[in-house]
């Protein structure tokens, strides 16, 4: 009975992915995805539970990665699906066109690449040799065409583009020019610097937040734009009158930090946005603390983020909290812990790295 419940729950999180990704919810659709990976692959001695769910789970995870346009997590859940392809093949378990879904998405990796700005590819360039060996030579290619470097092309591509320069550029102009590059970004947003930047619009707010780049502060920022998604995602328009229309968060670490930062929600709103700073074991903190004593902080912090930009009276408010409770958004919106124990559990914090995927033969912790 406990293993149909936790197939069935598998499921549930690849439609409410689905569900969140049409709507144009990516970080809600990421975490749902995140979870059903988690769970599909919890015994990884028997080679994974559920190997064709937790194939379906992480090609969503490195789509939903590409379309957010975030390198290194991509690189690793697409080197997982390829192990659980491989798997797979060796079960003799149909896996339909997935392969074909996986060229795909390195077709769309070349279409962000070469649409780059020569300062964010020369970040990357140490990225070729990591291309190369997680099964992305043709995206490498890209790299390489971006960072101008003809001559490797020359050598390595076909003859027609040795003989003809013009057929190389003609190639790689038709790749930039497809479809697939209007659906994602055209910026690395931070990800080879100190702070990464991300950002959601919904019912006409947009959340822009800036994290510094190491691994707690960013599964945090997720999980953050993850549950604000989440949340607003059940309400209703009647409700709230939303009276700002960008909001700034910063997600850092220090020595002079809190775990967790304190929130007051008598303070009026500082338009210079809000601030979380942990201290520099949030991770370990997190990962020690119980799932409801930092979902209770999440949704406190949602509840003054919501006084602070509407101009709802609190009773309104209230009354939309407790239909949202009744109708269990909280329950899914407000799920930090299991989201960063899966990232632990099944990535790994080095391959959140680009400088991982920079080196000549990355080994994998997965």
């Amino acid at each position: 009975m406990q293993e149909k419940t936790l197939e069935g729950g598998i499921h549930a999180a690849l439609v409410c992915s689905h569900a969140y990704r049409c709507n144009g919810l990516l970080w809600a659709a990421r975490r749902e995805a995140l979870l059903a990976a988690n769970f599909s692959m919890k015994n990884y001695e028997s080679l994974y539970e559920y190997p064709k769910l937790a194939l379906f789970s992480a090609i969503q995870m490195s789509s939903l990665e590409l379309e957010l346009g975030r390198i290194a997590p991509f690189i690793a859940w697409y080197q997982l699906s390829w192990y659980l392809i491989t798997h797979l093949r060796s079960m003799q378990i149909d896996i339909g066109n997935l392969e074909e879904d996986m060229k795909k998405q390195e077709l769309v990796l070349g279409c962000f690449l070469l649409k780059l700005n020569s300062d964010d590819l020369k970040t990357l360039a140490n990225l070729q040799n990591g291309l190369d060996d997680v099964n992305l030579p043709m995206a490498r290619f890209a790299l390489l065409y971006g960072l101008d470097d003809i001559d490797t092309l020359i050598n390595e591509g076909p003859e027609d583009w040795s003989i003809h320069r013009e057929k190389l550029d003609e190639f790689f102009n038709s790749w930039k020019a497809q479809l697939a590059s209007e659906e994602i970004p055209n910026s690395l947003a931070g990800q080879t610097h100190s702070y990464c930047e991300f950002k959601t619009t919904i019912m006409g707010v947009t959340y822009r937040l800036k994290s510094k780049n190491s691994f707690g502060t960013i599964a945090f920022a997720e999980d953050l734009l993850s549950s604000i998604e989440a949340a607003l995602a059940r309400a209703r328009w009647e409700n709230l009158a939303f009276i700002i229309d960008e909001i700034e968060i910063l997600v850092d670490s220090s020595l002079e930090g809190k775990n967790p930062p304190v929130l007051n929600l008598e303070e009026p709103y500082d338009p210079n946005g809000y601030k979380f700073i942990w201290k520099p074991d949030l991770l370990d903190w997190m990962s020690g603390t119980h799932g409801k004593q930092i979902n209770d902080y999440v949704r406190e912090f949602f509840f003054k983020l919501l006084l602070d930009i509407t101009i709802d009276p609190i009773e309104d408010l209230k009354q939309e909290f407790e239909s949202w409770a009744k109708e269990g958004a909280f329950n899914r919106a407000f799920s930090f812990l299991p989201t960063i124990n899966a990232l632990k559990n099944v990535i790994g914090e080095s391959n959140y790295e680009i400088e991982y995927w920079s080196h000549p033969t990355p080994s994998s912790e997965i």
